[in-house]
C-alpha cells in the first residue's frame, strides 16, 4: 500500500443491508437455477448487482465438507449455501434455524472480519432485522460460497456468484498475498468484464493491481489501460480519481502533484479535489493552507468521515506527521 510522505490506504468494505428486506408472510423457498454459461447483463441492468446479489438463491447444492456433513450444523450451513439471504433472515428470526459459533468451520483469515457472530443474532427481529447481523450473515454466506466455488471456471459462475466470492477475497486479507492478489484480480476482472458500463466493477477490476506493492511491468500496463479507461468512463467517481493518483504516486512524483493541481483548477468546488490540495500543501509544509482546504473540503462533503477526520488531526498535528489517507470501498450495493 502507499505509505509515503503524503497518504496512507485503506481498502472499506461496507454493505449496507439492512433496509432491504421486508418482512409479510414467510418468503417462499426459492430453488436455484442453474447458472448460466454467459450472465448477460451488460449495459445498465434493470436490478442493481447488489440487489440481485442479496437475492441470490444459493447453489444447486451444498458443498460441505465431511467434517461439516458429520457435525451438529449440518443442516444449517446446507440452508446458508443453498437458500436466499431473505429466507435465512427470515428463519433466524423465527426460529427456524440455529447458527453455534464452534461450527462455523472458519477460515481463520476470515475470522476477524465475523467478530461478534452469529451470537449478534440470536435476538433477531423479523419486524426490525438488525443491520450487524445481516451484514456478517451475508459476509458468512459469501466466505461459504467462495469456498464451494473455488476452482470453478469463472465463466461458468453467475455474477452474483463472482461478487460474493470478491467480498470474501477482502475478507480473507488476500491483499496480503501474491496468490491472492492475483486471485482478486481475476475475479474483478470479471467482474468488469460482465458489467463494463459499472464504476464499481471498474474499481473492483482494479482492486488487486492497486493492492500489490511489486507490480510485474506486465500488471503495470495492465493497471494503466484499466485506469486510463475508467477515468475517461467514469470521471466523476472520486475514488477511480484516487486509484490514479496512487498510480501516478508511485511512478512519478511530479505528474502526481501535477494531477493534484490540475484536477482542482478544472474542478474547484469539488470536496474530494480540496482534499488533496489539502494533503500536497501538507506534504510541502504549508500548514495553514492545508487546514483551510480540509475544513472546505469538510463543509462540502460533511458526510465524508474522512475529510472531517483529516482536518481534526491536522489541527492537532505538524508536518511531516502523516493525515491524508486513500480509502476505496467497496459496497455491493453500489453495483
Amino acid at each position: 500500500m502507499i505509505s509515503k510522505k503524503l497518504l496512507t490506504t485503506s481498502i472499506v468494505i461496507g454493505v449496507a443491508l439492512a433496509g432491504y428486506f421486508l418482512y409479510r408472510n414467510k418468503p417462499s423457498v426459492l430453488k436455484p437455477e442453474h447458472p448460466p454459461k454467459n450472465d448477460s447483463l451488460m449495459g445498465v441492468p434493470t436490478t442493481s448487482l447488489g440487489e440481485k446479489a442479496k437475492a441470490y438463491s444459493g447453489l444447486l447444492a451444498p458443498k460441505l465438507s465431511e467434517e461439516e456433513k458429520a457435525s451438529d450444523c449440518k443442516s444449517s450451513l446446507e440452508s446458508i449455501e443453498t437458500l436466499p439471504l431473505q429466507t435465512l433472515i427470515y428463519d433466524l428470526s423465527n426460529g427456524r434455524l440455529t447458527l453455534d459459533a464452534k461450527c462455523l468451520f472458519l477460515n481463520k483469515k476470515i475470522a476477524p472480519s465475523l467478530a461478534g457472530f452469529p451470537e449478534v443474532c440470536k435476538n433477531l427481529k423479523s419486524e426490525n432485522p438488525d443491520k450487524e447481523c445481516i451484514e456478517k450473515l451475508f459476509f458468512y454466506k459469501a466466505a461459504r460460497i467462495h469456498q464451494a466455488t473455488i476452482g470453478e471456471n469463472l465463466d461458468s459462475l453467475q455474477t452474483e456468484v463472482i461478487i460474493h466470492k470478491l467480498i470474501a477475497l477482502m475478507m480473507d486479507q488476500s491483499f496480503s498475498t501474491p496468490e491472492g492478489l492475483q486471485l482478486i484480480r481475476q475475479v474483478g476482472g470479471k467482474l468488469y468484464e460482465r458489467l463494463p458500463n459499472s464504476d464499481s466493477a471498474a474499481k473492483a477490476a482494479m482492486l488487486g493491481y492497486i493492492g500489490d506493492d511489486n507490480l510485474s511491468e506486465k500488471n503495470k500496463v495492465a493497471l494503466d489501460a484499466l485506469l486510463t479507461e475508467a477515468r475517461e468512463k467514469f470521471p466523476e467517481n472520486w475514488e477511480i480519481y484516487e486509484m490514479d493518483l496512487m498510480r501516478l504516486k508511485r511512478s512519478n512524483e511530479g505528474d502526481f502533484k501535477n494531477r493534484i493541481v490540475s484536477f482542482y483548477e478544472s474542478n474547484g468546488s469539488s470536496p474530494i479535489g480540496q482534499y488533496y490540495m489539502g494533503c500536497l500543501n501538507w506534504s510541502e509544509g504549508k500548514a495553514n493552507a492545508a487546514q483551510e482546504f480540509f475544513r472546505t473540503a469538510n463543509l462540502n462533503a460533511p458526510s465524508d468521515k474522512r475529510f472531517s477526520e483529516t482536518y481534526q488531526k491536522s489541527m492537532a498535528s505538524k508536518p511531516p506527521d502523516k493525515v491524508c489517507s486513500v480509502q476505496i470501498g467497496f459496497n455491493p450495493d453500489n453495483f
